[in-house]
């Protein structure tokens, strides 16, 4: 997978890691790393502290510390290479509260109807990162596959997901959640049905 492949040579690496290895090692900033290993899209500075339950002015503050690795397009921001999201997946999964703090996070995108979108990349790759992955399970339960619909994501992206999902649970020899998995996979296989139904109806 090319997105997991980092490019950036080493000069580079070890200025960003300078830039973050600066930063205190406060609540708000680990949610933020946490953030940005896995948004696939730019984000909104209000949903960032939705998610991370702060004030927008600490979120801004904290931001501005983070440039030019974090980078904004008016209110909207992303990180400017994928090596560097790359580089905060390596720091927040080595830190002994990762699943504490990624819990907090869902519980902050679950709890709100208009950050929820965010389950399918955030949330989705914080837990894929747990080294207990029944969180995950739980996640890709039918009522995720199906209101994917209202986000736009792909029947691949499901899929990919999916994948991920069954790859990570072979490679671990653990067949205790083969029946959710049974009941994600006959999800997607209905979904993709009615896709199917529904463009004949329309042609």
């Amino acid at each position: 997978n090319l997105l997991e492949k980092r490019y950036l040579n080493g000069h580079i690496n070890k200025y960003y890691e300078w830039i973050f290895s600066n930063l205190e090692n406060s609540l708000l900033i680990i949610k933020i790393k946490m953030i940005f290993s896995f948004v696939s899209q730019k984000i909104s500075i209000k949903d960032i502290a939705d998610i991370c339950c702060a004030n927008i002015d600490e979120v801004a503050f904290s931001l501005s510390r983070m440039y030019p690795l974090i980078v904004s397009d008016e209110d909207l921001y992303y990180v400017f290479h994928n090596d560097v999201r790359l580089y905060l997946r390596g720091l927040i999964k080595s830190n002994s509260n990762f699943e504490k703090y990624s819990m907090s996070i869902k519980e902050s995108i679950s709890g709100n109807s208009h950050l929820k979108k965010y389950l399918y990349d955030i949330v989705f790759g914080l837990f894929s990162n747990l080294e207990d992955k029944e969180h995950l399970i739980n996640l890709f339960d039918p009522h995720y596959i199906i209101n994917s619909v209202e986000y736009n994501l792909s029947v691949n992206k499901l899929i990919d997901q999916y994948k991920i999902i069954a790859d990570s649970l072979v490679d671990k020899g653990d067949i205790t959640y083969i029946d959710k998995l049974s009941v994600a996979s006959s999800t997607i296989f209905q979904y993709i049905n009615c896709i199917r139904w529904n463009e004949k109806e329309s042609v």
